[in-house]
């Protein structure tokens, strides 16, 4: 819980670095777990990475999933056929293909 007080209580974005001390983790696995989508409230500053630490406290809490960043005003970025795997998706794609 003293994690999620920090978190409620700052005004400031939490610099990477911070977070993963706050976590007991490497900076190298919050940029890690950043890009496949399990840590919400995250935005650049120029080239560096920040969290919303609010949203970071939801997070602790249960009260939020990464996904729902994306509708709270947080960009979420997604690749181009990040998707293709799925059965249906896959369908999709090689019948447009052989359509083509």
């Amino acid at each position: 819980m003293q994690i999620i007080e920090t978190l409620e209580n700052r005004k400031d974005a939490v610099k990477v670095s911070e977070l993963a001390r706050l976590l007991s983790v490497t900076p190298k696995h919050i940029y890690k777990t950043r890009a496949a989508g399990r840590i919400p409230g995250a935005f650049r500053v120029n080239r560096a990475l920040r969290f919303d630490p609010q949203i970071l406290a939801e997070w602790l809490k249960g009260e939020l999933m990464p996904d729902v960043a994306a509708s709270r005003g947080k960009q979420k970025r997604t690749r181009v056929g990040k998707d293709l795997s799925s059965p249906l998706i896959g369908t999709v794609v090689r019948d447009a293909r052989l359509s083509g």
